[in-house]
């Protein structure tokens, strides 16, 4: 019951104010008038608004200026992003090509030493006959001197 009866005194309190100081505006304001504005006073107030207003049409037009601006920029960044992926994606095909080019690389350079081998083999095999084709070559030159010395003991 106290807590209804304090409400309905702080909002009488309240109302009464706002009528005492409606009245009171009205007292002081017959002692000391107060100039309303008039229609033309009115009308250049506008005038004001109208620079202002003025001056927010150029802000906007600068932000509208500075949104393109940054969507061009935005534009060109996702271009120069979608240039680097396929640039990478190339990279990474050169590098897959470049492995299979080593691999075949590897595998030519074993054939190659196998090839080497076999003829450094071949080459001593060769050496060999050669060698013998000499001693070969010598015996039959110390034959055919022998034939020929038969021969002129035959004829003499």
């Amino acid at each position: 019951m106290k807590s209804i009866t304090w409400l309905g005194l702080i909002i009488i309190a309240v109302v009464v104010s706002f009528i005492g100081g409606y009245y009171a505006s009205k007292i002081i304001g017959s002692f000391f008038p107060v100039d309303e504005p008039d229609i033309v006073g009115v009308a250049s107030d506008t005038s004001g608004m109208d620079g202002i207003a003025a001056r927010l049409s150029d802000s906007l037009d600068v932000a509208e200026g500075r949104i393109v601006e940054l969507e061009q920029r935005l534009t060109e960044s996702e271009r120069y992003n979608i240039d680097l992926e396929q640039r990478l994606i190339d990279s990474e095909d050169n590098t897959g090509k470049l492995e299979r080019n080593n691999q075949e690389l590897e595998r030519r350079l074993i054939s190659s030493q196998n090839n080497t081998a076999e003829l450094e083999r071949l080459f001593s095999r060769l050496a060999e006959g050669n060698e013998k084709n000499i001693e070969g070559f010598e015996r039959f030159e110390l034959a055919q001197q022998k034939f020929s010395g038969f021969l002129e003991r035959l004829q003499e």
